[in-house]
């Protein structure tokens, strides 16, 4: 038995929030009940949300099934971003979604796939505005983990 962070009740079940604590804790331990009511937790999966690069917080279903919705659109993504960049800049790119295609063991359309649904629901924007501004700044920092 181990008790909530929130309410301090007894639970069986802890849910693990990205809730950041003084002292330097970077997760809260929670009862299902304070999870709802926490701006932490996925009211459609019932999942708690994880950190995400740049600040904010997601659901890990609500990515996986952006992604599920846009695949047919991953090629027109990676070429509309392949003829924005520079040279220098793509070659960045490339390395870096090689790298996250190597360790999620994925393709590298689906892993600049993953970056582009991450940003665009931690921004609250669509994929496409993503891309325009990828597109418009010739920079694809906006989506990169080590810009």
């Amino acid at each position: 038995m181990s008790f909530c962070e929130i309410c301090g009740k007894e639970t069986d079940e802890q849910i693990v929030l990205p809730i950041h604590q003084d002292g330097g804790k970077v997760i809260t331990l929670s009862c299902l009940d304070c999870a709802l009511k926490t701006t932490m937790f996925c009211h459609t999966h019932k999942l708690p949300y994880f950190e995400v690069y740049g600040g904010g917080a997601i659901c890990p279903q609500c990515v996986r099934d952006h992604e599920d919705c846009l695949a047919y659109k991953a090629d027109w993504f990676l070429k509309e971003i392949r003829e924005a960049l520079p040279m220098k800049e793509y070659g960045d790119f490339f390395r870096e979604i090689c790298e996250m295609a190597r360790l999620m063991k994925t393709s590298f359309e689906d892993a600049t796939l993953h970056l582009l649904v991450i940003e665009a629901l931690r921004a609250k924007k669509l994929e496409e505005e993503i891309v325009g501004k990828i597109v418009a700044e010739k920079s694809a920092r906006t989506i990169l983990i080590y810009p």
